[in-house]
């Protein structure tokens, strides 16, 4: 067995750069296949080293020029398949998920009250308004890693 070990500072600022030129970089054509199923690998192979790959999906995807609805459905899609694979791996493993049922059935019920809440805002919200949202949150959300890898590397 292999066990690589990046410097977390390294992953957190390259992964901020990532989403800050894919929100605020040139216009590119919408990703083929082949760039989505590699998209979808690397992001798989994040989730080693983050436990929250969210940001790097949702700026991927916003490469694909999809409305809103689009955007927030495929989003969670991919977010609903790449943490059902790691449920099920870390079951294969022999974590005990029993001690967590209540924690774990909270979640899902908050879950679904958040999607609920959460599409009765996107379908009153226009498309320029929503554009504008994600790029502002996937630029914070890219400063904070920005900001973490630098503490890291001892420079602030």
């Amino acid at each position: 067995m292999t066990a690589v070990r990046l410097p977390p500072a390294v992953l957190n600022i390259g992964l901020a750069g990532f989403i800050l030129w894919s929100v605020w970089g040139p216009v590119m054509a919408p990703p083929g296949r082949f760039k989505v199923v590699a998209s979808g690998a690397f992001s798989s192979f994040l989730t080693m080293f983050f436990g929250a790959t969210g940001p790097f999906v949702a700026a991927t995807i916003k490469t694909m020029k999809f409305g809103r609805l689009e955007h927030v459905a495929t989003h969670a899609a991919c977010m609903v398949a790449q943490h059902g694979i790691k449920v099920f791996a870390f079951g294969l493993l022999g974590f005990n998920y029993a001690p967590y049922a209540a924690l774990i059935v909270a979640m899902i019920v908050s879950g679904f009250l958040g999607t609920l809440l959460g599409r009765h805002v996107l379908v009153r919200m226009k498309e320029e308004t929503f554009q504008r949202v994600i790029a502002v949150v996937l630029s914070v959300l890219a400063l904070r890693l920005l900001y973490e890898g630098i503490v890291l590397l001892g420079i602030v």
